[in-house]
């Protein structure tokens, strides 16, 4: 059911920003409400500023491109931020709104995603119930280190001790947390 949700919602996302946005109903004209609102080469924050535009210029509206309008100011054309001009429509604002809301669930499902595939790989790994714990970030005595790696990851520092009956490890996790590790099983920590 998951994977069927997911494939809808890839073919939404690929139908949603596959199109342009003739569809929605622009304004002719915004007003830019910034001084030096940049009128962009393209529909990219990154991309080179061909003009900066005074507040209160009048622009005419030409087009749009995801969170960008595109727009005409005196002879050149280039790319505005919706929200940095006034008189953007509702629709087009809506548009924006859901086109986020959409990256936003895009993002809380690829995070379970990789949940599920951690918690099926540290099953498969440790156990169910080794598997469920180390996902909620716990540690015990008795555990091995590589199962307080996966708990609580790469610790800052390790003091090694060894003589000839045993091998001692200290985890340095930093704010004072301390794992004691003695012959690869966790053996006591303090915090």
């Amino acid at each position: 059911m998951k994977y069927l949700f997911l494939i809808i919602l890839v073919n939404y996302s690929a139908f949603a920003f596959g199109q342009s946005n003739d569809s929605i109903s622009l304004p002719k004209t915004v007003t830019a409400i910034y001084t030096g609102t940049p009128l962009r080469e393209a529909p990219d924050v990154a991309s080179e500023i061909k003009y900066k535009v005074p507040k209160g210029a009048l622009l005419e509206v030409i087009g749009s491109s995801k969170e960008y309008l595109k727009v005409k100011y005196d002879s050149m054309e280039g790319y505005l931020i919706y929200f940095l001009v006034s008189s953007y429509t509702y629709e087009f604002g809506a548009f924006v709104k859901s086109a986020k809301k959409f990256e936003e669930e895009r993002k809380r499902i690829e995070e379970q995603k990789i949940k599920a595939e951690r918690k099926a790989a540290l099953t498969k790994k440790y156990g169910s119930s080794a598997a469920t714990r180390i996902l909620e970030g716990k540690i015990w005595i008795g555990m091995t280190e590589a199962m307080l790696l996966d708990s609580w990851g790469q610790p800052e520092d390790i003091n090694t001790t060894v003589n000839r009956y045993v091998t001692r490890k200290q985890y340095v996790y930093g704010s004072g947390r301390y794992v004691y590790v003695e012959n690869g099983k966790v053996d006591a920590w303090q915090n």
